[in-house]
């Protein structure tokens, strides 16, 4: 008995210590993380992981059904498109054509009704307000530096003096051409990128970073300049994230749920670079919209330049626009929205067809895409081939 007190009592130490060393080291951001991945057997963040954070909610408004085309469900999912879906654990995958759901099936906990982490496509959803606080005229142009609403912010690099805050613009966020000195990786515990997901204070963690090269001049992808842009946009317009994207994007497009935007405490500030949890079905309104120019039912939700120049490659990346990527397949042109492990919203615009995918899991890189991404465009452009 007195072993097993014994045992019992080292193992509580070394709790309190591990816990106490967290948190006099800075990182106490790892409980967290810990708990929402090792302890539940996961060994990263995942699609249904709402559940360990605080949430704001994006409310939607009255409810604009999707048509149901003529031959839904008529077409048959190929070998190789079954395969890959099932291979990857896919949840969701839909089609539309010409604005009307022609394909949808799901597995697992997917279905019309689920909700599930973004991810990264939650970079473009920021994006898309950016051009919504322009047509406000909250923002001036995409050439605004960004000290004129983060004063507070400077990123002058003592190694490097010459680099100045006030060149860093709202463009430079929007292509990934920022130049900030961030670390980029989602499995290592100890990258900024996991203390930006699982941390308590994002703002004054994005306020912390320095330039690392002169803006504009190299594309990055980096989480933190999607962060520093929805800041800007907040400052811009003087409301939180969800309340404007519920206000510009969630209601105008008659999403039939609210969706929920991961927050880093309770009441605290929307994880802009990740994290807006929501389906297949409402997803999907993102590409129609941008299908359509920026247009829904009639009422221009996005200023139709601003879309265009979305999709444009750009000057430092040909496939990477305003927080859309950008490929070419088969002789089609194609744009999506892309989230780790594999969320897409992807739209095809000759062909007048958007598709998502959601699920757990996704391929290997090929260039600057995922394999199982390429697969699923091709396969979409054959099965939809005139």
């Amino acid at each position: 008995m007195k072993i097993v007190k014994k045992i019992f009592f080292t193992f509580l130490s070394i709790v309190f210590l591990s816990i106490a060393g967290l948190y006099t080291t800075g990182h106490s951001y790892l409980l967290r993380g810990i708990c929402s991945t090792y302890l539940v057997g996961e060994d990263s963040a995942t699609i249904t992981d709402k559940k360990y954070f605080s949430t704001r909610t994006v409310k939607a408004g009255e409810y604009i059904p999707w048509d149901i085309s003529d031959t839904y469900k008529e077409k048959t999912l190929g070998t190789t498109l079954r395969s890959t879906l099932e291979k990857h654990e896919s949840i969701a995958f839909l089609v539309l054509e010409n604005g009307k759901i022609d394909y949808e099936e799901y597995w697992g906990i997917g279905s019309e009704e689920s909700s599930t982490n973004s991810f990264s496509m939650a970079k473009t959803v920021v994006g898309m307000l950016a051009g919504s606080a322009m047509a406000d005229n909250k923002i001036s142009n995409v050439f605004q530096p960004v000290t004129d609403f983060i004063p507070e912010w400077n990123g002058t690099n003592p190694d490097n003096p010459n680099l100045s805050s006030s060149s860093l613009q709202i463009r430079h966020l929007l292509t990934m051409s920022a130049g900030l000195e961030w670390d980029e990786r989602y499995k290592s515990p100890f990258s900024v990128t996991t203390e930006a997901y699982y941390g308590n204070q994002i703002h004054e963690l994005i306020l912390g970073l320095n330039l690392d090269v002169e803006p504009g001049t190299k594309h990055f992808y980096q989480s933190c300049a999607t962060q520093l842009l929805a800041m800007v946009i907040e400052k811009a317009v003087g409301k939180s994230l969800s309340e404007y994207a519920s206000e510009k994007l969630w209601i105008p497009l008659g999403a039939k749920h609210d969706a929920d935007w991961h927050l880093d405490k309770e009441d605290g500030n929307e994880i802009a670079f990740c994290c807006f949890n929501s389906n297949a079905r409402d997803f999907a309104r993102f590409g129609q919209l941008y299908l359509n120019k920026g247009n829904w039912y009639g009422k221009q939700i996005i200023p139709e330049p601003y879309v265009d120049i979305s999709i444009e490659p750009s000057p430092n990346a040909d496939w990477y626009g305003y927080g859309w990527w950008l490929v070419t397949k088969n002789g089609h042109d194609a744009y999506y929205m892309r989230g780790v492990n594999g969320q897409y919203v992807c739209v095809i615009p000759d062909m007048n067809i958007v598709f998502v995918r959601l699920g757990h899991d996704y391929g290997e890189k090929i260039g600057h895409h995922r394999a199982d991404f390429l697969t699923y465009l091709e396969e979409v452009i054959d099965m939809y081939q005139k």
